[in-house]
């Protein structure tokens, strides 16, 4: 499947994002990740500022844990994210969430969806994968992998080596033409589909997303021990930028 013949003109291209908040996990000891505190502020905070910030994000519909809604839309009031169109209650899993996200927008020709417990993403991250949707279709973030992949069996006996010279970790944020990624979520929906990521959905439908290298210090929490070393990050960020 190719990206739509007919693309806007960059310049008048509209674009949207979905930001999803993760909610509580318990490999965080149950702390909700997006919410947690970083830096003095909430993580989901730092993505939120960084798509409000970005000249080319038109509008910003954020998709959280239905109880929690009343607190986010406090943190949005509070650092003046005046870009959110909605915010919202989802349900299920993040798949389900994001395909709330969507139906919810109310113009766009591109949508950048990114998880609100990666707090670090760049302008210049969003404004690459933005780029890359309207050339064909989806764009994602990513590293490719460092170390040695091996297949383990379910008995735990190590089965071989998989080549990692083809292999990226997946990241956020990933864009794509809202039609392609509207069509790819209502499809995955009547298939009763389940994808890791939203490029995914994409892929099987023919389509191929443009890869694109994440920043170095690019941290997604999934974990107490994320959450520690993006504090971390945030010290050495602190020392160097001081006199």
């Amino acid at each position: 499947m190719s990206a739509p013949a007919t693309l806007p003109d960059v310049r008048h291209a509209r674009c949207a994002a979905i930001i999803v908040a993760s909610g509580r996990s318990p490999r965080t000891g149950g702390i909700d990740r997006s919410l947690a505190l970083l830096g003095g502020k909430s993580v989901i905070t730092w993505s939120l500022e960084a798509f409000q910030a970005h000249g080319r994000i038109h509008e910003i519909v954020l998709v959280v844990p239905a109880p929690d809604t009343p607190t986010y839309q406090w943190l949005s009031m509070k650092h003046h994210i005046n870009k959110l169109s909605r915010i919202v209650g989802g349900g299920g899993d993040r798949q389900e969430c994001v395909q709330v996200g969507l139906r919810l927008l109310t113009r766009a020709d591109v949508v950048v969806i990114h998880d609100g417990a990666n707090p670090f993403v760049t302008r210049e991250e969003i404004s690459a994968v933005v780029l890359g949707a309207l050339d064909v279709g989806a764009a994602a973030v990513g590293e490719p992998c460092k170390g040695t992949l091996r297949k383990v069996g379910d008995d735990m006996l190590s089965e071989g080596v998989v080549p990692r010279r083809d292999v990226w970790c997946m990241q956020t944020p990933q864009a794509f033409r809202y039609e392609l990624a509207l069509a790819a979520y209502e499809r995955a929906a009547q298939d009763g589909f389940h994808g890791s990521d939203d490029v995914q959905l994409v892929e099987r439908m023919g389509g191929k997303a443009r890869m694109l290298r994440s920043s170095a210090h690019h941290v997604a929490i999934h974990t107490a021990a994320d959450l520690e070393l993006a504090e971390a990050l945030l010290r050495c960020r602190s020392a160097r930028a001081s006199p």
